[in-house]
């Protein structure tokens, strides 16, 4: 069955989507290594590969699916500053926030649609959403509750 417009646009959309997420926490990584904080910055730089990996997923799923083609387009570089810390962090929460609801969207449109074919597809993202969320909650929840970012960060660092 080949795989409908719409949904092979809102993949190619959420590919990118995936790709502006990598170019963000590579900001969020720089900003906290900049401030010496290099156990942060460990964990931006693994979100940087996994976003990275989900891009992938994504474009090789479409790939994979009758009639599908990926289309890069522009990926809009990071707009934000970093104020603190804990901005870093809610930065975080907030961008796999809008991930979920970005592939709840797309989930919905699976099942109004009854694209059977691909239902296992965008539960396996979703799943991975879960524990995404859940890490920047925790990494959120970590920094609000320090008195000492950088001692914090150093025991990051030993994990």
């Amino acid at each position: 069955m080949k795989i409908s417009q719409e949904l092979n646009e809102m993949l190619n959309n959420q590919a990118n989507k995936e790709f502006e997420n990598v170019l963000k926490y590579k900001k969020l990584e720089s900003y906290y290594d900049s401030m010496g904080l290099v156990g942060i910055a460990k964990i931006f730089a693994g979100q940087v590969s996994e976003e990275f990996n989900h891009a992938n997923q994504i474009i090789d799923y479409i790939n994979t699916r009758l009639g599908g083609e990926y289309i890069p387009e522009n990926v809009e570089a990071p707009d934000f500053e970093v104020l603190s810390p804990q901005h870093g962090a809610e930065l975080f929460l907030e961008a796999e926030v809008e991930t979920s609801e970005e592939l709840q969207y797309i989930a919905d449109y699976i099942y109004q649609s009854h694209s059977y074919m691909d239902i296992n597809f965008i539960q396996t993202m979703l799943g991975y959403q879960i524990t995404e969320e859940m890490e920047a909650e925790l990494l959120l929840q970590r920094v609000n509750g320090v008195n000492d970012i950088f001692l914090f960060d150093s025991s990051l660092e030993s994990d």
